[in-house]
């Protein structure tokens, strides 16, 4: 996990992931370690391998956490557990984050309880600056497939794949790396 602000491109978020995937639900949760902003969101249905797939490609993770459900090479399904997520999260993020959570989808909190551990595990200092959960629920944002973000070529042209030429660098005039991820997440 590169951290270092040195190896990171200024003006881009550099997001782990967590997705637990399982036969009716789906849940997916993005951190940024250097900022500590973390977003979760759930899905359910037989589209919801789909939605986890357009999510990946809104945020563009450096990593992922995944479980067996979702890929049977990682061999980490102990992290994902409901249980051990409450835990995690109710210490991340208070008492009553997990209480925010939906409860009729548990896939939400068992992919951020999965990256949490993770976290935990690999990082060994301080985490106490992840303190900003922005859970949100299908539909709230207007959804585009990956392919059509491509093609629309927000933040990276689809030749060189490039920011030069894209609306991100059309429109990106801000002064400061803040400004420049908030613009980016807008896009």
């Amino acid at each position: 996990t590169v951290i270092d602000a040195a190896c990171l491109e200024e003006k881009a978020s550099n997001f782990l992931c967590g997705i637990y995937i399982d036969s009716q639900n789906a849940g997916a949760a993005f951190c940024d370690i250097s900022t500590g902003k973390t977003h979760l969101t759930a899905f359910s249905g037989p589209d919801r391998v789909e939605h986890v797939v357009n999510e990946l490609g809104r945020f563009s993770p450096a990593e992922a956490v995944v479980n067996d459900g979702a890929s049977s090479e990682n061999g980490g399904e102990g992290r994902f557990r409901l249980a051990e997520a409450e835990r995690n999260i109710r210490r991340q993020f208070g008492e009553e984050a997990f209480d925010r959570l939906p409860r009729t989808n548990p896939a939400a909190a068992m992919a951020l309880g999965g990256l949490l551990h993770y976290l935990y595990e690999t990082q060994k200092t301080d985490l106490s600056h992840i303190n900003d959960l922005d859970y949100y629920e299908q539909g709230r944002f207007m959804e585009l497939d990956l392919t059509a973000r491509r093609n629309l070529e927000l933040t990276e042209t689809l030749r060189d794949r490039e920011k030069r030429g894209s609306l991100l660098w059309v429109l990106d005039k801000t002064k400061t790396p803040m400004g420049g991820r908030l613009l980016r997440s807008w896009l």
